[in-house]
């Protein structure tokens, strides 16, 4: 009830700016958001809920071709507040922080047109106290992407990601270091690996509605010290925008999973997030 009382009032505010709105957009966006994340084999299903601010900057529009020699940037910082904290640890602050920093430039055109591009991509992603039983995750990948654009009236935009990468991530540790006397040298990983992506994303032209599926895989080899780990992610999207496109609905659905070793909290680390963001590009 309180997410479709949100997206109710995100609606009709939606609509009010519609009136203040012109045709000109810059690069900068604000977003006010209200997620649900859970990991469905836990006990109780140790479901968390919260609403959040994310302010993000992105010189690369969905109908805009990437240019040879150009740099393309996407910075996004998220600010999130649990209503709901989570329950396995009791000094657990409600805050949390996420940033993502993607980096792209294409380097040439491989089928010697606009529509496809092979560029250079390099990608920062952290998130600190969040995603529940993560006290914080730290991603670094560098790599290759190619880059599709199929269709005339309707876009399909297909991209594949291929790049080394390395990754930093300590868990909330309270439980296993409690019960199973398992100290910070075993519950943390860091080390480097292979990072691949595969994006896809169609685009409506008349109406400017978006569907997105997205799947990545990090998958740790080197200087683990024989504790592999690896995180695989899917991510499914629409989104709906108003008339000024300036305002949108954008909707998501992430299943993320980790895999270690040892089984250290008990249960499968899959975690189930679902979130509603209303966004105004200014």
């Amino acid at each position: 009830m309180k997410i479709l009382a949100i997206g109710c009032f995100l609606v009709i505010f939606s609509c009010s700016t519609q009136l203040f709105a012109n045709e000109t957009h810059t690069h900068l966006s604000l977003s006010v958001l209200t997620r649900i994340e859970t990991y469905d084999d836990s006990p109780n299903r140790s479901v968390s809920a919260g609403v959040g601010l994310s302010l993000a900057w992105k010189n690369l529009d969905y109908d805009q071709n990437r240019e040879l020699d150009t740099n393309y940037f996407e910075l996004q910082f998220t600010y999130y507040k649990e209503q709901d904290a989570e329950q396995y640890d009791e000094d657990r602050n409600d805050a949390s922080g996420e940033i993502l920093l993607r980096l792209q430039r294409a380097l040439f055109n491989p089928r010697r047109n606009t529509d496809s591009t092979l560029n250079f991509v390099g990608i920062y992603e952290a998130h600190y106290n969040s995603q529940q039983l993560e006290e914080f995750e730290r991603l670094t990948v560098v790599g290759l992407a190619l880059n599709n654009r199929l269709g005339a009236a309707n876009n399909y935009d297909l991209g594949l990601t291929l790049g080394v990468a390395h990754n930093e991530e300590e868990k909330d540790d309270d439980l296993p270091r409690i019960f199973q006397e398992i100290d910070d040298d075993q519950l943390n990983r860091s080390g480097y690996g292979y990072y691949v992506e595969w994006n896809n994303q169609y685009n409506f032209t008349e109406s400017k509605w978006r569907l997105s599926l997205d799947l990545s895989r990090y998958e740790g080899l080197w200087a683990y010290q024989d504790k592999p780990y690896a995180v695989d992610r899917i991510a499914v999207g629409f989104v709906v925008p108003f008339a000024d496109r300036h305002s949108s609905l954008q909707f998501s659905s992430e299943y993320i999973i980790r895999k270690s070793e040892q089984d250290l909290i008990g249960f499968d680390d899959e975690l189930s997030r679902t979130t509603i963001k209303y966004a105004y590009q200014f």
